[in-house]
């Protein structure tokens, strides 16, 4: 998950924030630019955090997505959220 929120990262920072778009098909393109361009001199993210600390990463997120699966009111999602 850390690879791809990385890299989820970098195209928002780099192409959609640095332009102004007239229509979807025009932002698809400049990703799609952005992204072959990449590619021509791209280089591995690192590794930080060990299995264990993703997976636990991983447990904490589905726990509290169960969580507000299971509220019955708005008012129960803010209680957890608190």
């Amino acid at each position: 998950m850390n690879q791809i929120e990385i890299w989820n990262g970098i195209i928002t920072r780099k192409p959609i924030r640095c332009g102004t778009f007239r229509s979807a098909k025009a932002l698809n393109r400049e990703i799609e630019a952005f992204i072959k361009n990449w590619n021509n001199d791209c280089k591995p993210f690192r590794w930080t955090a060990t299995a264990e600390e993703i997976l636990g990463r991983v447990r904490a997120i589905t726990a509290r997505m169960e969580a507000l699966l299971c509220a019955a009111e708005i008012d129960d999602v803010a209680r957890q959220a608190a």
